[in-house]
């Protein structure tokens, strides 16, 4: 519905949660090789993002604080719009070719800026009086303050990778801005000769302040919205203030005027994440078989998403009106494997083996009302309700049991192979489980004596 489009459209993206600077590496995996490791899920490709950690012998802590502006790589004044006399040679030439009359264009009669507010009035003189652009009402140089901080060490026994990040960006559409703050824990420990212990933990919280970009009234809400798309299509003879009190801005209500649809006193459109990613492992290396491991890992990411919107009666007829969403996403995965890894000579073997289970399940409630009451910018206890909703969707179990080997001989004659089976709640029993594998093999050539001479 409009109502929840106007609610999610300064929703706020998963990735955006994970700090550049933590970011050590990003490798993607398509086709076989992702199915094959990760299953039906991989069908689409798979993007692993690895986080830094610490090193032995490195101890090191950095800080660092940018700043900068933001501008449009190609701004509006180079479009060609038209001033308010073209538009009226324009229309009225575009009359007289159609064979309309009478050819001079009326703004009530033809343009119908009544059609919302019929009290609102506009004379032909008093347009072509006007000459207003609208870019110039609601955009700014943007700017940003990004502040980032990370300590590391390692030793012997274990390593650590501690990181902060604050970023605000004030967007190049007055009154909009991305404001977010996360923490990151990395950290590897060796409880033993044989037992390793490491932990991974990131929080972050993102507040999105986004401008309303939906034009005139339509849809559950009813409210003007405005926004830069109608910046294109709201001619230039349209006033900012009223001709006949110029105290007050013009035609509120029918979304054309862009100041009043992007003031934060008229129309709140926020969203806020909440994000708890964290994850523990622990390794055994069996001491009794060289080359043998045992490795059990559970992860947890928990989500928090929520979004307002609300417009009060200078953008909307009758009441204010306010659309809450709320949704609470849970992600619970564990698994267990053994990896063998050992050389023979001129030959090596690698080899994993392991089950892993998920658990996913998605949690939502909203409310819809006007006829608000108080000055508060949310929803509160509307005397007209139009929607109350609550559900328990998304819920999603998965089990999968992997195999993996590879053989090298002389470090340059390669083969490997991958098998998964999956079963997966979102089919019905007969289709629940499927079956993926993958072969390869590899012949490093530049390792050849006969490839020597050749560059």
């Amino acid at each position: 519905s409009s109502a929840i489009s106007q609610s999610s459209a300064s929703s706020v993206g998963v990735l955006s949660t994970i700090n550049p600077n933590d970011i050590e590496s990003v490798e993607v995996l398509k086709d076989a090789a992702a199915t094959a490791i990760y299953g039906q899920r991989g069908s689409n490709g798979v993007i692993i993002i690895t986080t830094k950690t610490g090193r032995k012998g490195v101890a090191e802590s950095t800080v660092s604080v940018s700043t900068g502006v933001t501008t449009l790589t190609r701004h509006p004044d180079e479009f060609g719009l038209a001033n308010t006399n073209q538009w009226f040679d324009i229309m009225e030439t575009a009359r007289a070719n159609s064979g309309f009359t009478p050819i001079e264009y009326d703004p009530v009669v033809h343009g119908n800026v009544n059609s919302i507010d019929n009290s609102v009035t506009l004379s032909r003189a008093q347009a072509l009086a006007t000459n207003v652009n609208w870019f110039d009402q609601i955009l700014r140089t943007g700017n940003y303050r990004d502040v980032n901080f990370s300590t590391t060490n390692g030793t012997e026994k274990g390593s650590y990778y501690l990181s902060g990040n604050y970023r605000k960006d004030e967007s190049v559409i007055k009154n909009g801005s991305l404001e977010g703050f996360s923490a990151r824990s990395n950290m590897d420990f060796a409880l033993s000769e044989d037992v390793k212990l490491d932990g991974r933990f990131n929080f972050t919280y993102i507040n999105n302040r986004a401008r309303p970009d939906g034009g005139a009234p339509g849809g559950n809400n009813n409210t003007a919205s405005g926004g830069f798309s109608q910046a294109l299509s709201t001619p230039p003879w349209m006033p900012l203030y009223d001709p006949e009190n110029p105290s007050e801005l013009w035609n509120t209500l029918s979304g054309y005027n862009l100041v009043a649809s992007n003031d934060p006193a008229n129309i709140r459109t926020e969203a806020m994440k909440y994000r708890v990613l964290g994850g523990a492992g622990l390794t055994y290396n069996l001491p009794w078989v060289q080359g043998l491991s045992l490795r059990g890992e559970a992860s947890v990411d928990l989500m928090h998403d929520h979004s307002i919107f609300w417009s009060n009666t200078v953008v909307r007829r009758q009441s204010s009106y306010a659309f809450d969403d709320k949704t609470q996403y849970k992600h619970l995965a564990y698994n267990i494997r053994a990896d063998y890894d050992q050389t023979f000579g001129n030959h090596n073997i690698s080899l994993v083996v392991g089950s892993e289970s998920e658990m996913i399940s998605t949690e939502r409630s909203y409310i819809e009302g006007d006829q608000l009451s108080g000055t508060a910018k949310q929803v509160g206890n509307p005397a007209n309700p139009l929607r109350i909703g609550s559900y328990f969707g998304g819920e999603e179990y998965l089990r999968g049991y992997f195999g993996r080997g590879n053989y090298k001989f002389m470090d340059k004659y390669l083969l490997g192979f991958s098998f998964r089976r999956d079963g997966t709640s979102n089919f019905i029993e007969e289709n629940r489980w499927g079956t993926f594998s993958a072969l390869s093999a590899g012949w490093i050539l530049s390792d050849e004596a006969f490839m020597e001479n050749i560059s």
